[in-house]
């Protein structure tokens, strides 16, 4: 090799390893690069910052992978209804100062605490719990986030109901009749979740769609919430007026009829049709009717109070004339007793015979103990009770049968249109 070529290959073995160590100081630049932002994306302060910014920024599906864990899964609808609320005015200013305690907190380094800060809702509790999650790598501090769910109820009145809902994944609950029921678990927001919710074991049953809508700054101090359930459905409570006079009292919905109680709440009913309601009620047999009700609540109410009335100058008529029957009925009686006085003294049938009904058994039994000639006399005639259903009387009387004190029933029956009485049975 001459010297040229000498020269040339040392000239060449220089620039190559001036290039090799320009490449692997740019490498290590990088590598220190790369080694440094692992370290700043994954510090505590750094994941802080990205759930501020993924907040900040709708990201929900971030949001939702950050909050789910073993225990509670939190789909993106729900992340999305938290963003939604945690951007109110009052509530995002308190979760930026919430945010700075948190990184406060870890920058404070205080290795023996665990806790790291908290998001509170509008009243003050807990909705998502920082902590350090004890997994650190090397020198990388990782930090868990854990959201606290609200107990969510539905109430029911005189109906058992069934709901479906998809929150990730579909669900299924029951709730129980005239109770407040469990129906999951959910994440802080005000929001509505469709839903159809079957009616079972109700006067009217049916399925319907809707939604329940939970508004979570409703919650009691055990962090229960009551539910309000949006469904085309009517329930109502019933005030029925003039009735005082009356028992037996039933109302009538969509021609079902069920016994009247002031304090019920009547349904939850699915409104497949306008609700047909109306009101009965008796006197002494006699039926009365109220006016007719539509009832058809809209989805957002929860019940509504209805007041049906009975008829006060019908009913009045009715004890007017209802008084004088009495009345008359225990005239009869009085009449009947003197006859039956002299029926036993002349052995002769014929003195009672238009008191009694004709062809009974106590026709026949009367007239073959007047005819036997037995010495019977009735005296202190007392009557102590009148009662009447429809066209049956029964009259209570004290008498004394010769010396014998003795108290017995009669059952007599009104024709009203030849307005007199006929005696059917006699009870002991």
């Amino acid at each position: 090799m001459n010297e040229n070529e000498k020269k040339d290959s040392t000239t060449t073995k220089r620039r190559n390893k001036k290039i090799f160590i320009i490449l692997s100081i740019t490498l290590l630049v990088i590598i220190t690069a790369l080694i440094f932002y692992f370290f700043y994306k994954n510090n505590a302060t750094s994941q802080i910052e990205d759930f501020k910014a993924d907040v900040k920024n709708n990201r929900y599906e971030n949001i939702a992978n950050k909050l789910s864990n073993n225990s509670n899964h939190i789909s993106k609808l729900e992340a999305k209804h938290f963003v939604e609320y945690i951007k109110r005015k009052d509530n995002y200013k308190r979760f930026i100062k919430e945010i700075d305690v948190i990184k406060s907190n870890i920058k404070s380094n205080k290795s023996n605490e665990n806790e790291l800060g908290e998001i509170t809702d509008f009243n003050g509790k807990t909705i998502i719990s920082v902590n350090k999650n004890g997994r650190a790598m090397l020198l990388i501090n990782k930090i868990s986030l854990e959201p606290h769910l609200y107990n969510v109820y539905v109430e029911e009145y005189d109906n058992r109901a069934t709901y479906k809902y998809k929150l990730g994944k579909m669900h299924t609950a029951i709730s129980e009749k005239n109770s407040k029921t469990k129906i999951g678990e959910f994440f802080v927001g005000n929001y509505g979740i469709k839903s159809k919710k079957t009616i079972e074991e109700s006067l009217l049953n049916g399925s319907i769609n809707g939604e329940i809508f939970i508004d979570t700054d409703n919650a009691d101090k055990n962090k229960n919430v009551l539910a309000q359930d949006y469904f085309d459905q009517s329930s109502f409570k019933v005030e029925m007026k003039n009735s005082k006079l009356l028992d037996n009292k039933t109302l009538n919905i969509n021609n079902h009829s069920i016994d009247y109680k002031k304090s019920k709440v009547y349904g939850k009913y699915p409104n497949e049709s306008t609700l047909i309601v109306y009101g009965k009620g008796k006197i002494d047999g006699k039926e009365f009717k109220t006016g007719i009700k539509k009832v058809n609540n809209s989805y957002r109410d929860k019940y509504k109070n209805i007041t049906l009335a009975f008829k006060e100058n019908e009913i009045a008529a009715f004890q007017k004339e209802n008084k004088k029957i009495k009345k008359k009925a225990e005239t009869f009686i009085s009449e009947y007793h003197k006859a039956l006085n002299k029926a036993y003294k002349k052995a002769d049938y014929k003195f009672v015979e238009k008191y009694i009904k004709e062809d009974t058994k106590l026709s026949k039994h009367t007239k073959h103990i007047i005819t036997s000639k037995k010495k019977v006399k009735f005296s202190e005639l007392e009557i102590k009770d009148v009662e009447r259903n429809q066209n049956d009387l029964y009259i209570t009387v004290n008498r004394k049968i010769n010396k014998n004190q003795n108290e017995v029933t009669y059952i007599l029956n009104y024709n009203s249109d030849s307005k007199d009485f006929k005696i059917t049975d006699i009870r002991e």
